[in-house]
């Protein structure tokens, strides 16, 4: 009898502890579902799964000239996607408005562009194909806004200002460079996902908080936007008319390293060829040499230098003039651009001598500018051979770009200092350091203006105003020949004006003009181009003066 009291009291106990055991392991399941850190990260699965955010996408900050005229700017498009097959109907609507669609397709689909204002026209082609098609999918095209950036001139200013891709970053230029000040945030707008597959149907929910998208920061340029387009359009014609592999201009402001301009044609593959596209400059290297010995007191400009009828021999090397001129003075030896003579100076300079002039006038070096150019550094100077020395001494042997030879001139028209590029216009202009001599200075501007009266850059002459330049011819060094091709060369012309108080330094280069061969000197293609752009840009000061 005992024993099966027991057993009812057992059994009693077990009915019992079954619902408790159920019921607390419920409970504990419940606790961690609803509190404990399973239940955050299922929620955290959950929210991913339903919750979504649209993105607003930023308006990138406007780049400026130095007078406040954009130079970019920010256009509202609207992407359309397809999701699935269409109707003929809509397949011709939809062609109607310049977009692309593709009648048998199940998946999605980017098929063009259109402006703000027709997206409610696309979500009636929508409603349309609703009402065709029951039962089946209703939502076969759905919309993303977002702004396009664009130059306001885009030939001429799209080497320096760059490139933005459709994801919205900066690919090239200022756009790339300065992409963190310029690109913004972006905000979002949360919403619960539709159910449907291929649809990106979102229902809006208020009890989430939008995040608005903040601009990017503006940023002036110290580019005057009116003298960019003068010297695209007189690089472009030049180019054009010579069928020449490309070129570039730059403007500066000597005074401060300022950049006015700097404009490449022809613009393909996002090269600037200022920067990206060093090369061995020829003649108007020539100021390393005479700006060393005139500051030594080596030469005088009136003291006289036996160019030997034309032709110098060094180690392996004949060094030669396009006109023989015997003796003659200094000043006409660079009026004359006497590629013996300079060839001469150098050796006469020395190595250590040469090298340190090279250096000190900013090349082989950075230039500081985040514009971020190729720099290719002179080498070893003791490693030097005699050939190698006369040869740097005329401008070859050594690849330069386009923003150290503007600084290097700039510091003779300045005064002797060499600044470095300044394109912002909020920023305090830069000094390197002093890289000439008064003595120099002086005569490097005698010599000079010389070479535009009397010289080499006489089609560089502009009336009513007293003009500094210097001329610039090499030939192009083939590699697979190696050997330097006679009928492949890069000319350049580089001056400054007025001579006195110089207020613009222009620098013409263009690369592998193709035309008569005696006629394919940097006097004869860069120099009118000079003068065309200066001439603009005095008569442009002229009226803003009237």
């Amino acid at each position: 009898m005992l024993h099966f009291r027991n057993l009812r009291l057992w059994r009693l106990y077990l009915i019992g502890i079954i619902p408790l055991s159920v019921f607390t392991l419920s409970l504990k399941t419940l606790w961690t579902l609803q509190i404990g850190r399973e239940g955050q990260r299922l929620r955290e699965e959950a929210e991913k799964q339903y919750f979504s955010n649209i993105p607003l996408p930023a308006q990138r900050g406007i780049i400026y000239d130095r007078h406040k005229r954009p130079l970019t700017v920010n256009v509202e498009k609207v992407e359309v996607y397809q999701h699935g097959s269409i109707d003929e109907d809509m397949y011709k609507t939809l062609r109607r408005y310049g977009l692309s669609p593709v009648k048998n397709f199940k998946r999605l689909a980017k098929i063009g562009y259109v402006s703000p204002e027709y997206v409610d026209s696309i979500n009636l082609i929508n409603k349309k194909y609703a009402k065709r098609h029951p039962g089946k999918k209703t939502y076969v095209l759905s919309s993303h806004e977002y702004w396009a950036r664009h130059a306001v001139i885009e030939e001429g200013h799209s080497s320096l200002i760059g490139y933005v891709g459709k994801d919205r970053y900066g690919l090239y230029g200022i756009e790339k460079v300065l992409d963190s000040y310029l690109r913004g945030t972006d905000g979002s707008l949360p919403c619960i996902k539709s159910a449907e597959r291929y649809s990106s149907k979102k229902f809006f929910t208020l009890d989430r908080e939008r995040i608005n998208p903040i601009q990017g920061k503006p940023i002036e340029l110290t580019v005057d936007a009116y003298i960019q387009e003068i010297a695209y359009a007189a690089l472009k014609e030049k180019v054009d008319e010579l069928s020449a592999k490309g070129g570039f201009v730059i403007i500066t402001r000597p005074e401060n390293g300022e950049i006015l301009s700097m404009v490449s044609y022809p613009v393909k593959n996002n090269e600037n060829f200022v920067i990206a596209y060093p090369y061995e400059p020829g003649s108007t290297f020539k100021i390393v040499v005479y700006s060393a010995a005139l500051d030594d007191k080596i030469i005088s400009p009136f003291d006289s230098i036996d160019t030997e009828e034309g032709r110098l021999r060094v180690e392996n090397r004949t060094i030669r003039d396009v006109h023989k001129m015997g003796k003659i003075t200094w000043l006409e030896a660079f009026s004359h651009s006497s590629n013996v003579a300079a060839a001469k100076l150098a050796l006469k300079l020395g190595r250590k001598r040469v090298y340190e002039q090279i250096l000190k006038l900013g090349f082989g070096s950075p230039t500081g500018s985040f514009l971020k150019g190729q720099c290719v550094p002179p080498g070893d100077y003791r490693k030097w051979k005699e050939s190698k020395l006369a040869t740097l001494g005329i401008g070859y042997g050594l690849l330069v770009n386009g923003l150290q030879m503007v600084m290097a001139y700039g510091a003779v028209a300045n005064g002797g200092y060499l600044y470095s590029p300044k394109i912002l216009l909020n920023k305090d202009p830069i000094k390197i350091r002093r890289a000439l001599g008064k003595r120099s200075v002086k005569y490097l501007k005698l010599f000079m203006r010389e070479v535009v009266e009397n010289g080499t850059g006489k089609k560089a002459k502009v009336p009513g105003i007293t003009v500094c330049g210097k001329t610039g011819t090499a030939m192009v060094y083939d590699k697979e020949k190696r050997y330097y091709d006679p009928k492949r060369k890069v000319v350049s012309f580089i001056g400054f004006f007025p001579c006195n108080a110089p207020q613009y330094l222009i620098y013409v280069v263009i690369f592998e003009p193709k035309g008569t061969p005696w006629l394919m000197y940097g006097g004869e293609v860069a120099a009118p181009v000079f003068r065309k752009i200066a001439e603009s840009i005095m008569w442009s000061r002229l009226h803003e003066n009237i």
